[in-house]
């Protein structure tokens, strides 16, 4: 029988950083094998990958495992499993095997659940228990940065829209602002299928603490507030809506995240480095 030799994790550059609070990723917890190995405390997922390799030959994994060898064969083995994103409406990360059912060295597990390839993907959260291989990790997941990479915008801005439209369809049309009941009650009615963003930031405007729209007087601590939202909403859902421009800049991307977040999710979010938020 082969003699298993430990050797150092090979891991890429972007996985050796220290735990941080606001990344996606797996934190250490602990190695079935005897001696000593130079393993990361955190290891995080690439940046805007939605799938992640763990394991695999010539060069397909992301993430090297790999901690012994095959003195036979003079290569390196790691259970091979995929973690993969999936957007809304799951918004929530997956693992899956690609082998068969296996144990021991060669196991992949989720909350002690072993995982067959054909089970296919499994959803997990902030604090799954993960079994690959030898190594034992807690995941980490962060929503604010799922949205941010791997949500597509277009589909953000038209849910937080159908959001806004659902709490102004059944405010009395003479408790709308003059000039928003003018331009979409050409008719005498009010249709809100032509409202656009800044519609929707007048009526929120003027309806402000009236307690006529419940959440948004206790969402919103101002008017100043509802401008800072609303207008940034209305200047991002511009340019994701128009053909020539360039798409959305990173910084941007994270403000539309955080303001779905908000106005779909009911999550408030300060800034992305200083938030780390489970999944429900």
């Amino acid at each position: 029988m082969p003699v298993c030799c430990p050797r150092p994790i090979s891991l890429p550059s972007w996985a050796t950083q220290s735990v941080s609070p606001d990344a996606i990723g797996l934190r250490f917890e602990e190695m079935e094998m005897p001696g000593s190995l130079e393993f990361p405390a955190f290891i995080t997922f690439p940046l805007r990958l939605a799938k992640v390799r763990v394991g695999g030959f010539g060069g397909n994994e992301d993430i090297a495992l790999s901690a012994w060898e095959d003195p036979n064969h003079r290569c390196l083995y790691s259970p091979h499993v995929i973690f993969e994103y999936l957007p809304s409406p799951s918004s929530f990360w997956t693992i899956r095997s690609t082998h068969g059912h296996r144990s021991g060295r060669r196991q992949t597990a989720v909350d002690g659940k072993l995982l067959n390839a054909a089970d296919g993907p499994k959803p997990i959260r902030t604090g799954s228990r993960l079994k690959i291989g030898i190594f034992s990790f807690s995941f980490q997941d962060n929503t604010l940065r799922n949205h941010s990479w791997f949500e597509n915008p277009k589909d953000m801005v038209e849910q937080i829209e159908r959001k806004l439209r659902h709490l102004v369809e059944d405010v009395p049309q003479d408790r709308l602002p003059d000039k928003v009941r003018s331009e979409l009650s050409p008719q005498g009615k009010v249709s809100w299928d032509d409202a656009y963003v800044r519609h929707y930031h007048k009526v929120f405007r003027h309806l402000w603490g009236s307690g006529i729209i419940s959440w948004l007087d206790s969402e919103f601590k101002s008017k100043g507030e509802v401008d800072r939202d609303l207008g940034a909403l209305n200047r991002i859902r511009n340019v994701v809506f128009h053909p020539s421009r360039s798409p959305l800049n990173d910084r941007d991307r994270e403000r539309l995240a955080g303001l779905f977040l908000r106005f779909v999710n009911g999550i408030s979010v300060t800034g992305l480095a200083k938030t780390n938020i489970p999944i429900s």
